[in-house]
C-alpha cells in the first residue's frame, strides 16, 4: 500500500508542471496584493480620499505601539497631535495662496483655533514630529482610521455587557416577551447570551491588525487554489486514462480498493499541501509589509473578529481557518475526481466544476448572513472556504425552529460531505466496470445520462481547426468564463458620485442639446445667484473687520453663506461648458462624464482590465499552434498540401476572433456601466463638444469618434494576440509559453505601476 501511495505522489509531485503552476499562482498573489486598489468612480480632482495607506505605516505604528507603556494615552496623543499639525498646515497653505477668499478663510480658522495653532506651530515649523506616511494629509487619514478602530475595540468587556443588556432589554419588556415567548427569536437571544457568557475575562490588546484583515479579504488565493486542485484531481485520472492503465489497474487482484484509496490519499495530501504553501507565502509577504503584530493575542483583540465566540489566539484562529479551508478544498477535489472518472476528457469535469464554484459563490453573495434565508449563505462551499468569517462571528441558523450555530452546522456538513464523497469515489472506482477511456469526444458515463457527440469531424479544414482550438484546448471555457466575468463585473459595479458630481450631472442633463434662450437664462440666473452670495460674503468680511458686525453674528452668517457655496464647483464646470457653447457656432451642451468613464479617462481602472484581457489571451492563444506539436501531429499536418500556410492562416483567423470576442465583451461592459451611472446621450453630436476633444474636427460625431477609438484598440489587441500565437509557436510548449509570457506581462504591469506610484 505504501508503494502505491508513493507512486501516486510521484505522479503529481515529481512533475515540473505541478511546481510551475504553484510558482505562477504565488507570483499572481504577490502582484494582486501589491497592486490591487479599490477603484473610486469619480473625477480625480473631486473624488474623496480613497488611497490605501502604505502597509509600512501600519508596521511602524504597531512597533511603536508595542513599546508604549500606556497604549490609550499613546493613541490619543498621536491622534490629537496629527490633527493639530494638519490644522497648522492648512492655515499656512491658505496664507500662501493668492486667493483673497483663501486668506480670509485662514484668518477665520486662526481666530477660532488660535490656542491649538500656537501649540503646534513650532513643532510643524521645525518638522519635529514623526510621520508613518508621506504627508500630513495622508497621516490624518491614517490617524483617523487608527483612532476609530481603537474607539470601537478598546473595551471588550463593554462589548459583552452590551450583548447581555440587549438580552435583558428584549426579553424583559413584557409586550415583546409575550410576542417571542417560546419562539425562535427568544431561543436565539438566550443562546447568544449564554455563548458569550463564557467569553468573560478574555484579555485583549489593541493593535492595528491590518495584516489580519488583508489575509481575510484576499479572495485571489482561494480562487487560485480551486483552479490548482481542479488540475491535480483531473491529472490523477486522465494521466492513467491516456496510457490506458485504468482497465489494467481494475483487473489486478488488489488494484481496485488499494489504488483508489492511494489516489484519494494523494489528492487529499496534495490539496492540503497547496493550501498551506499558498497561505504560507501570503503570510510571509503580508508579514514583511504589514508585520504580524499581535499574532499571540486573543482573536477578540482584532476589531474585525471581536464577535468570535471562541477562546482562540490569533495564530490558532488562522491555523483552524486554514484547516477548514483545506477540508472544503478536498470536497471540491473529490467531486472533480469523481466526474473525471466518469468523463472521457478534461472539458466535462472542468465545466461542471466551474458551474459548481460559480453557483456556490452566487448563493453566498445573494443571501446575507442574517435573516430568514441565511442558511443558504452559510451552508455552501464558498462559505466553508471563507472560514475566517465563519468562525470569526457567531451566527445562528433556524433548523426546524431550533437555533443552531452556523460554524457547528458547517463543520458537521463538511465531515458528512467528506465521508460521502470518499465512499462514492471508492464505490464508482470499484463497481463501475466500464469507464470512458481518454477521448476527444465528450462522453459522460452515468447510468441514466449518456452524452455523445454525434457525427464525424467535418472535412473542412477551418472547421477542423476550430474544433481543435475550442473543444480540445478548452478555449470555449476561457471565452465563456471571460464573458461571464465581464457580466458579473458590470452587474456588481458600484459608483459614488460626490454631491458636486451629482449636481453637475443634473444641471448638464437639463441643458443637453442646442443653446436656447431658456437654457441661457438658467445658467445666467445661477451665475447671478452665486455672484450675489460671493458679494454678500465679501461685504460681511469687510463689515466684520470694521467692527460693524458682532463676532457671533458674523460666524453664523458666514457659515450660512458658505453652506450655499457647497455646490459652486459644479456650477463652475457648467459655466465653462456654457462659455464654450456660446463662443462656438453649432456647439451643443453634452454631458461628458459617461463617455470619459467609458474609455477610462476618469480613473485608472482601464489598465487593470487591459491586463486581464492580456492574461486571458496568453492562456488561450498559447495553445493554438502548440497543440499539434504536443500531440505529435505537427509533422503530419505540415506534410499535407494545405497543412502549412492555409492551416496557419486559419489558426490566426480563429485567434483573431477570440481576441475580438474578448474585446467586444469588455466594451459592452464599459458601455453598460457608463450608461447605468452617468447616462450616454447625443451620440450623433460632434465629438468636439466633449471637454478634452475640442481640437477634433466638428464633422466627426461622437459615435464615429469612439468607434474609431475602439477600432484602433481592437487592432492593438489583435496584434498582441497574433504575437502571442507566434511566440508560443517558437517556444513549442504551451505550458512554457504561458509561463514565459505571463512573467513578461506581469513584469510590464509592475513596472507601469511602479512608475506611476513614485
Amino acid at each position: 500500500m505504501i508503494r502505491i501511495i508513493t507512486g501516486e505522489l510521484r505522479k503529481v509531485w515529481q512533475g515540473k508542471s505541478f511546481w510551475i503552476i504553484i510558482a505562477i499562482a504565488i507570483v499572481i498573489i504577490f502582484c494582486y496584493m501589491q497592486f490591487s486598489e479599490k477603484i473610486t468612480i469619480g473625477l480625480p480632482e473631486e473624488q474623496e480620499m480613497s488611497e490605501e495607506v502604505s502597509s509600512f505605516a501600519y508596521k511602524k505604528f504597531d512597533k511603536r505601539l508595542t513599546k508604549a507603556k500606556d497604549r490609550r494615552q499613546f493613541i490619543e496623543n498621536y491622534y490629537t497631535e496629527i490633527q493639530g499639525l494638519l490644522l497648522v498646515e492648512q492655515i499656512q497653505n491658505y496664507k500662501a495662496s493668492d486667493s483673497e477668499l483663501a486668506s480670509k478663510m485662514a484668518e477665520g480658522m486662526l481666530k477660532e483655533r488660535k490656542e491649538e495653532y500656537n501649540k503646534y506651530f513650532s513643532k510643524w515649523k521645525n518638522k519635529s514630529y514623526l510621520l508613518y506616511t508621506d504627508n500630513l494629509e495622508m497621516e490624518s487619514t491614517f490617524a483617523e482610521k487608527i483612532f476609530k478602530k481603537y474607539s470601537l475595540e478598546k473595551d471588550y468587556n463593554a462589548y459583552l455587557n452590551e450583548i447581555f443588556e440587549q438580552e435583558e432589554e428584549k426579553l424583559g419588556v413584557s409586550i415583546f416577551a409575550d410576542n417571542i415567548r417560546d419562539s425562535f427569536s427568544e431561543k436565539m437571544i438566550r443562546k447568544t447570551s449564554k455563548k458569550y457568557q463564557g467569553m468573560k475575562g478574555t484579555k485583549t490588546n489593541f493593535y492595528s491588525f491590518r495584516w489580519l484583515e488583508k489575509i481575510s479579504e484576499n479572495q485571489m488565493a482561494d480562487i487560485l487554489i480551486v483552479l490548482i486542485i481542479f488540475i491535480i484531481a483531473m491529472y490523477l485520472v486522465f494521466e492513467d486514462k491516456k496510457k490506458n492503465l485504468f482497465s489494467i489497474i481494475k483487473a489486478a487482484p488488489c488494484g481496485r480498493g488499494r489504488c483508489i484509496l492511494a489516489k484519494i490519499f494523494t489528492l487529499a495530501v496534495s490539496t492540503v499541501f497547496v493550501t498551506f504553501i499558498m497561505h504560507l507565502f501570503m503570510l510571509i509577504y503580508i508579514g514583511y509589509n504589514f508585520g504580524l503584530a499581535g499574532i499571540h493575542e486573543s482573536i477578540q483583540s482584532a476589531g474585525a473578529f471581536i464577535a468570535c465566540p471562541y477562546h482562540f489566539k490569533v495564530w490558532q484562529f488562522l491555523l483552524i481557518s486554514i484547516i477548514i479551508k483545506s477540508a472544503a478544498f478536498i470536497i471540491i477535489a473529490l467531486f472533480i475526481f469523481l466526474i473525471s472518472m466518469l468523463s472521457a476528457n478534461y472539458i466535462i469535469p472542468f465545466g461542471i466544476g466551474m458551474l459548481l464554484a460559480i453557483g456556490n459563490v452566487l448563493l453566498y453573495e445573494m443571501f446575507t448572513s442574517v435573516g430568514k434565508y441565511n442558511v443558504f449563505h452559510y451552508i455552501n462551499l464558498w462559505s466553508f472556504i471563507k472560514s475566517e468569517k465563519l468562525i470569526g462571528d457567531y451566527s445562528l441558523l433556524n433548523i426546524a425552529g431550533i437555533p443552531v450555530s452556523a460554524a457547528f452546522m458547517s463543520n458537521l456538513l463538511i465531515v458528512i460531505l467528506l465521508t460521502v464523497f470518499i465512499l462514492i469515489n471508492v464505490f464508482v472506482f470499484v463497481k463501475v466496470r466500464q469507464m470512458p477511456e481518454y477521448s476527444k469526444k465528450m462522453k459522460l458515463n452515468i447510468p441514466f445520462i449518456r452524452l455523445y457527440r454525434k457525427g464525424r469531424i467535418s472535412k473542412k479544414l477551418v472547421t477542423y481547426e476550430a474544433n481543435k482550438i475550442y473543444r480540445i484546448s478548452g478555449c470555449t471555457v476561457m471565452v465563456a468564463l471571460f464573458i461571464l466575468g465581464m457580466i458579473f463585473s458590470g452587474v456588481q459595479s458600484s459608483s459614488y458620485l460626490s454631491p458636486n458630481q451629482e449636481s453637475y450631472r443634473i444641471q448638464m442633463k437639463k441643458l443637453e442639446g442646442e443653446m436656447t434662450d431658456e437654457k441661457e437664462d438658467i445658467v445666467l440666473e445661477k451665475k447671478h445667484y452665486y455672484d450675489d452670495i460671493l458679494n454678500q460674503l465679501k461685504n460681511l468680511e469687510e463689515k466684520y473687520e470694521e467692527g460693524k458686525v458682532a463676532e457671533e453674528v458674523y460666524e453664523n452668517r458666514k457659515l450660512s453663506l458658505e453652506s450655499k457655496l457647497a455646490l459652486y464647483p459644479a456650477f463652475l464646470r457648467v459655466q465653462e461648458r456654457y462659455e464654450y457653447v456660446k463662443s462656438h457656432k453649432n456647439a451643443l451642451f453634452v454631458y461628458e462624464d459617461g463617455y470619459n468613464k467609458m474609455i477610462g479617462k476618469m480613473d485608472d481602472w482601464y489598465i487593470d482590465f487591459i491586463f486581464i484581457i492580456a492574461i486571458a489571451l496568453v492562456i488561450m492563444q498559447s495553445t493554438v499552434f502548440t497543440l499539434d506539436r504536443e500531440r505529435g501531429m505537427e509533422g503530419l499536418v505540415r506534410a499535407t498540401p494545405r497543412g502549412r500556410n492555409i492551416s496557419s492562416l486559419y489558426k490566426v483567423g480563429i485567434g483573431t476572433i477570440n481576441a475580438a470576442i474578448l474585446y467586444f465583451s469588455f466594451v459592452c461592459r464599459n458601455i453598460y456601466v457608463a450608461n447605468r451611472f452617468y447616462g450616454l446621450g447625443l451620440w450623433g453630436a460632434s465629438i468636439s463638444n466633449l471637454k478634452g476633444f475640442e481640437t477634433i474636427p466638428e464633422f466627426l460625431p461622437i459615435i464615429l469618434g469612439f468607434a474609431l477609438f475602439g477600432i484602433v484598440q481592437l487592432l492593438i489587441v489583435i496584434a498582441f494576440s497574433v504575437l502571442v500565437m507566434f511566440v508560443s509557436k517558437r517556444i513549442g510548449s504551451a505550458v512554457w509559453a504561458i509561463v514565459i509570457q505571463l512573467v513578461v506581462i506581469i513584469g510590464i504591469y509592475v513596472l507601469y505601476f511602479s512608475k506611476h506610484m513614485t
